[in-house]
């Protein structure tokens, strides 16, 4: 599932797949007032529910993120008497998940999660389909710093699978609860869902509208997201400022594929290290590779490898030249 959701672009839906966390919230909610239980009562026994719903998701960042901020709004609301904005209650739940995952913020799940919500926050008042493009705006840094490759389908993608993960993932995996009651609807209902991921695994593997950017500077990444978030935030600035992301983005695409620097790459083959030479602005590019033979249970002259491979580096060395 996280292969080919990489490949179309569409990774952040399931990194922010604790949204649904809230729906999830409301139903049970729902159903506790239908029971007459009190509303503080209600809230406790929600949040309990919501901590089991995290290992039945094997603790998926998006996940805990929101369930931690969930339990945070409950007790400062309880009581502290406190009512949070959105961007308050986000930042507090990421000092809370930080205490109790302290690596959590070093992997890209963790990273585009938190991130991704705090851009929702941020565009909150925008349509959807500017929603939705500053969204891939803002996630494409991190995702070529991370995957090094973009996908230029990626928006229409995007538009498909959103409505495919609310209107059938989603209730289809909330209907999943009542398995005992319905087994055998619920056997052709799962195996809906695997033709759904089999498709979206099929699709990805197309490789259709794929661009091998490369691995932006850390630097680079880091203001580039800036810059998308100020275009944005500053309407009187946007035409500046997207202009310039223009710039940044082809000045990264020339210096990833034609570095001013060469480099010496040392890859391990299995069986040692190849060596990969590379002059600057990619002029040629020299591969290494001069091996023994192995052999098993035959006695080796070590000396004659040796000298063969003194007397053969340069016919064994490969060039390419761009």
């Amino acid at each position: 599932m996280m292969r080919p959701s990489k490949k179309l672009g569409i990774i952040h839906i399931i990194s922010i797949s604790g949204l649904h966390v809230q729906v999830i919230a409301k139903l049970i909610e729902k159903l506790l007032y239908l029971l007459r239980i009190r509303r503080k009562q209600t809230k406790i026994i929600t949040g309990l529910a919501l901590i089991i719903f995290i290992f039945i998701g094997n603790e998926q960042v998006g996940l805990v993120r929101a369930v931690v901020s969930y339990w945070v709004a409950l007790i400062l609301a309880n009581v502290f008497k406190v009512k949070l904005n959105p961007l308050d209650q986000l930042g507090l739940g990421f000092i809370c998940h930080s205490l109790i995952d302290p690596l959590m913020i070093t992997t890209i799940g963790g990273q585009l999660s938190y991130f991704l919500v705090l851009i929702l926050i941020l565009t909150q008042n925008m349509s959807y389909s500017k929603q939705a493009v500053y969204l891939n705006l803002t996630s494409l840094p991190l995702l070529l710093y991370y995957f090094y490759s973009y996908n230029i389908f990626t928006s229409l993608y995007n538009f498909m699978a959103i409505p495919l993960f609310d209107y059938i993932i989603l209730p289809i995996v909330l209907l999943s609860f009542l398995y005992p009651l319905v087994p055998l609807v619920f056997d052709g209902i799962a195996c809906l869902l695997i033709k759904l991921f089999d498709v979206l695994s099929y699709v990805g593997q197309l490789d259709y509208g794929m661009v091998n950017f490369g691995k932006p500077e850390f630097v680079i990444m880091m203001l580039l997201i800036g810059l998308t978030i100020a275009s944005f935030t500053f309407e009187r600035m946007k035409l500046g400022l997207v202009m310039t992301m223009v710039v940044m983005y082809s000045m990264a695409y020339i210096l990833i594929h034609f570095p001013f620097y060469g480099q010496v790459t040392f890859v391990d083959v299995g069986q040692g290290d190849s060596i990969v030479l590379t002059t600057p602005i990619k002029r040629r590019v020299v591969m290494i590779d001069t091996g023994g033979r192995l052999s098993f249970g035959k006695t080796t002259n070590t000396k004659s490898i040796v000298e063969k491979n003194n007397s053969t580096v340069f016919k064994r060395s490969r060039y390419f030249k761009n």
